[in-house]
């Protein structure tokens, strides 16, 4: 009896000495936790989940070339006034060409200023020589044709992302602007929004894009900028409603 009685008082010191947890554990413990909490509800407030509305755009210089032609094999005698890559202005004679038949006489003049391109022979026709007059760098119009689906929440001053065809978006980024007016189409429902561009042609990577005169790509309109707690929580937390301002 004295050894099993023995045994028992070692049993319960035993447990008695697994049962007690250091203080510095739990405090250190609470520490641990509160870290790892802050970090997930800064992380949370972070990670935008914005509400999009993808389209089409359509990115058109508002200077366009201006093309003449003429085939070397015809009835009328052709005489040039410029040469490749010269500038030009409006008035400057480009060309002359004389009817062999009643010999008339027609010029023709730039109606704009910008470089001229030539261009002997193509691929439907090797006779065919091609004069072209490129204006300078423009300004562009930007329109967005948006679906009616999701119309009611488009707003100007809305912020849009451009991702151009010709330039793949890993690798150059999207172009960034804003809705600056709506433009009811008068069918289907939808409606075109005009963009004005906030960074040029600098893209979101830092790149600037060197666009043709008529371009098209893909936009996202960002309806309401959510964060992660805004998608968790709902309409419990406001919405960021940054995108909503009006451009003047």
């Amino acid at each position: 009896m004295p050894i099993a009685a023995h045994q028992y008082n070692q049993h319960q010191d035993t447990q008695f000495i697994i049962g007690i947890i250091p203080p510095w554990i739990v405090r250190w413990g609470v520490l641990l936790l509160f870290f790892l909490l802050s970090i997930l509800v800064v992380c949370a407030l972070i990670i935008r989940f914005p509400d999009v509305l993808t389209s089409r755009v359509i990115v058109a210089s508002r200077s366009q070339p201006y093309k003449i032609s003429w085939y070397r094999n015809g009835p009328q005698v052709h005489k040039l006034f410029v040469r490749q890559n010269q500038m030009v202005h409006v008035g400057d004679t480009l060309l002359s060409e004389l009817n062999l038949a009643d010999s008339a006489l027609n010029t023709q003049v730039s109606p704009l200023d910008g470089k001229i391109l030539l261009t002997h022979g193509t691929i439907d026709n090797p006779q065919r020589s091609i004069l072209m007059i490129e204006p300078p760098d423009s300004s562009y119009d930007i329109y967005v044709d948006l679906p009616a689906k999701g119309l009611g929440n488009v707003r100007n001053g809305q912020t849009v992302l451009i991702a151009m065809d010709a330039f793949p978006e890993a690798e150059y980024g999207r172009l960034r602007g804003r809705i600056s007016s709506l433009i009811p189409m008068g069918y289907e429902g939808g409606m075109r929004a005009e963009v004005k561009l906030t960074d040029g042609m600098v893209t979101t990577e830092g790149k600037e894009l060197l666009l043709q005169r008529f371009n098209q790509g893909s936009a996202e309109v960002i309806l309401t900028d959510k964060n992660l707690l805004q998608r968790i929580f709902g309409n419990v937390l406001p919405n960021d409603n940054s995108n909503h301002a009006t451009i003047k």
